[in-house]
């Protein structure tokens, strides 16, 4: 046990093998990224596996970008005691084609969006990634896209709607 979190082999009912559908060496490098993980941040094995494995199946991570953001993800989930939806957060760094060597640095800049606004990283992430079609041809990036929202719902405003508006907006424009 290190801290409070558990570390050992979980070949039985390994969340790597079960979440990333890996094998062989993929399968052993997930298994190491994840007891990394499950040292560095206050989690289980199995919770550090599963986040190692979607991430790695959702964004393709692996290596040292993997365990970072899997570790940011455990942690931002502990600290806002909301577990981060991976699927959402894949959406839009998908959306504004994200490469994997910067989704870290977006995962921060997400957290200190969300810690300005008080706007969960989930519905900045969600958000991101609905209103990447229209934002995104404005030259909007991700970061640009995260901000706007947490603004607009901070002074109380439908960022959905005002987002769906400025897509309508750009519909007309270009008529």
């Amino acid at each position: 046990v290190v801290g409070s979190a558990r570390v050992g082999s979980a070949r039985g009912s390994d969340p790597c093998r079960g979440g990333a559908g890996a094998t062989g060496e993929a399968l052993e490098s997930l298994e190491k990224s994840a007891q990394k993980v499950a040292t560095t941040v206050p989690t289980s094995f199995e919770d550090a596996g599963q986040t190692v494995a979607d991430l790695n199946t959702r964004l393709g991570l692996t290596g040292d970008e993997l365990e970072t953001v899997a570790s940011q993800v455990i942690a931002a989930g502990d600290l806002f005691g909301e577990k981060l939806d991976i699927n959402k957060l894949s959406s839009a760094m998908s959306a504004f084609a994200i490469p994997a060597s910067e989704t870290s640095e977006v995962m921060d800049e997400l957290f200190r969006i969300s810690q300005a606004t008080g706007v969960s990283m989930n519905t900045l992430a969600e958000s991101s990634a609905k209103a990447a079609p229209t934002l995104g041809n404005l030259g909007f990036d991700v970061e640009d896209v995260a901000t706007l929202v947490g603004r607009l719902d901070k002074a109380g405003l439908n960022s959905t709607a005002t987002i769906q508006a400025m897509g309508k907006g750009m519909v007309s424009l270009a008529k």
